[in-house]
């Protein structure tokens, strides 16, 4: 694993269905915690309900110094699965992406349902409300 100095953020793996256990536990803990959320309608019979829904079902970020004891921290929290990795250790998402989701979950209105993206295919918005955006 690598340590470093600085504060990176990093994804989270969750449990299904636990995303709020898992915040609550990893705030508890002093860490900060990114679960971007967006709004959607829900139908119900005799109502209508808006609800938040987790951006990345079974994800979260959190931003912290990643040494060995910080890393044991977040692993014995109720819900976490684990931190994602590649075969060198935890894998840092960089600052900008995390803007870039800050932006996505700032935005009202209908934009999830779109095409089926390709994982690593990358997209830059040219237009409308999210116009800049990459990831």
């Amino acid at each position: 694993m690598q340590i470093t100095r600085k504060k990176h953020w990093y994804v989270i793996r969750i449990r299904s269905n636990s995303e709020r256990l898992a915040k609550v536990g990893l705030h508890n803990k002093q860490f900060q915690v990114f679960n971007p959320t967006y709004k959607t309608l829900s139908l119900r019979r005799d109502r209508k309900k808006i609800l938040n829904r987790p951006i990345f079902d079974g994800y979260i970020f959190i931003r912290t110094f990643l040494n060995p004891e910080c890393h044991l921290e977040i692993l014995k929290t109720p819900g976490v699965v684990e931190i994602l990795k590649n075969s060198r250790g935890p894998i840092p998402v960089p600052d900008y992406q995390i803007e870039n989701v800050r932006l996505l979950e700032k935005h009202t209105g209908i934009f999830f349902s779109r095409k089926k993206f390709e994982i690593g295919e990358a997209v830059l918005v040219n237009e409308g409300p999210l116009a800049g955006l990459r990831g």
